[in-house]
């Protein structure tokens, strides 16, 4: 994959990475069951392209699941944890946020781990 970010690696580097740190029975359920979402992930033929690496790279049957939902599928699944209240110890009231700006989020995390 060309795909380069100031971070090393783009996607494909970064799932075979994940890949090769899962435990080896669970790497053939991982590796077909790969979903892709997001904006980027509607540009043609991405899914193909990335399953098509994967299987080269990673010498598995590879399955990359494209949702046609997907672009919202990250706010969705957001939408869902926030409203679990499970995750209501992490919110952020407006008030605070609006104070003290993205420091809010950090501190948040800070107080949780």
């Amino acid at each position: 994959s060309s795909g380069g970010s100031s971070s090393g690696g783009g996607i494909v580097e970064m799932i075979v990475s994940g890949f090769s740190k899962s435990p080896l029975d669970t790497r053939r359920d991982f590796a077909c069951n790969i979903i892709i979402a997001g904006g980027t992930s509607l540009m043609d033929g991405f899914s193909d392209r990335l399953q098509q690496e994967l299987s080269e790279i990673l010498m598995n049957r590879v399955r990359v699941v494209a949702p046609p939902e997907r672009l919202w599928s990250t706010w969705i699944g957001g939408s869902i944890l926030a409203s679990l209240s499970t995750f209501q110890s992490m919110w952020i009231a407006r008030d605070y946020y609006n104070e003290v700006g993205a420091a809010a989020a950090r501190t948040r995390w800070d107080l949780l781990h």
